[in-house]
């Protein structure tokens, strides 16, 4: 027998012998193996083409094939439900011809200037505003808030009433303030008078007539407010996910992203790495808020602490941000707030000739 056989060949039995040994094993398992070789087939011309293609393969694509399989149950029943797969052309009409009728714009912010920059309060994105402690982040939100959940408010260059149309469910999130405290800051932005003149008690006839139509329009609005002092990023989700279903809440105003002991305990459990450093707590933080604008497509905006040296730097940017400047490659738009310096005076000084009335006390570096 040995002088019947052709040396030329033995390498392609071998090769032969080897994959049907794993067509078997796999066949033994479970798998249908007659997508790569089907000896039920009689038709000669249909055989003839699967033992060609058959012969082209090697081991390893016989087993990528199955890999394949198993990888497309994988993505079924156990990989993220938040993951699409699409050819880049999917829907592009359709897209494209949407803007025409609704241009890719969110709701308006009280500043004409911020809904050019950032083309308004557009769902699924998030927003931070970075200052040093006591700059004014808390009374920043508190006006975009108001605005956005109470569609009136006093214009104190019209000297009248404004209706805005804007009558959006709101939730603004607290972990420093209590409600009394924000309250006083909604009433002065929609009645437009001083706060300290309401918090003196000290209004004139005509502004007390604004703070009493301020509070009814208040008193109507969908604004929600939650104070919550010891917290982790679950709650944080628990509390707008709750908002988003049972009031339709798609408007949120986090006051401060910062880190917490319950935050560290959170982190530690997950990842099962004690000892994180708050850069990387925090940036896990930012990542899931994120995750959670684009899932329940809401619009965010919450604030961060500045490091101790803001006053020194040049550019007022990312490399500011305590604890983690890797926060910022999260965020869909972010701003610095500082007060005014002396390298910004000479440029408000050009605008204050143009003839702008007001000298600003803080500039806000995008």
């Amino acid at each position: 027998m040995l002088e019947l056989v052709d040396e030329k060949n033995k390498d392609y039995y071998y090769k032969r012998m080897k994959k049907m040994s794993v067509l078997n094993e796999f066949y033994s398992r479970g798998f249908d193996v007659a997508s790569i070789y089907d000896d039920s087939i009689v038709d000669p011309v249909v055989l003839s083409d699967m033992q060609h293609k058959f012969d082209a393969m090697t081991v390893d694509d016989i087993i990528l094939n199955f890999d394949s399989q198993l990888t497309q149950i994988k993505e079924k029943f156990t990989m993220s439900g938040d993951m699409e797969q699409n050819l880049a052309g999917d829907g592009l009409d359709e897209l494209i011809a949407s803007f025409e009728i609704n241009p890719d714009m969110g709701l308006p912010f009280p500043s004409a200037k911020l809904t050019t920059i950032f083309k308004g309060m557009m769902l699924g994105k998030l927003i931070v505003v970075s200052a040093p402690s006591g700059q004014g982040k808390t009374r920043v939100q508190g006006e975009i808030s108001a605005r956005t959940a109470v569609g009136e408010y006093y214009d104190l260059i019209k000297c009248r009433w404004v209706n805005t149309g804007m009558h959006e469910p709101v939730l603004y999130i607290s972990i420093e303030l209590k409600l009394d405290e924000l309250q006083t800051i909604w009433v002065s932005t929609i009645s437009g008078v001083p706060e300290h003149h309401i918090l003196d008690g000290k209004c004139t006839k005509e502004e007390k007539e604004r703070v009493t139509k301020a509070k009814e329009l208040i008193k109507k609005a969908n604004l929600y407010f939650v104070s919550i002092s010891d917290y982790d990023v679950e709650d944080i989700e628990n509390i707008v996910k709750k908002y988003y279903q049972l009031y339709g809440v798609r408007y949120v105003f986090f006051d401060y992203l910062s880190s917490s002991l319950k935050i560290m305990a959170e982190a530690a459990k997950k990842t099962r790495m004690g000892g994180l450093r708050e850069d990387q707590i925090l940036y896990m933080f930012a990542t899931r808020l994120k995750e959670l604008c684009n899932r329940l497509k809401i619009f965010m905006w919450t604030s961060t602490q500045l490091s101790g040296d803001w006053k020194n730097v040049k550019e007022a940017d990312q490399q500011l941000l305590r604890g983690a400047k890797a926060m910022a490659d999260k965020f869909d738009g972010g701003a610095v707030l500082l007060p005014v310096r002396e390298s910004d005076k000479p440029v408000i000084a050009a605008h204050i000739a143009k003839g702008f009335e007001l000298e600003p006390t803080h500039v806000l570096h995008i």
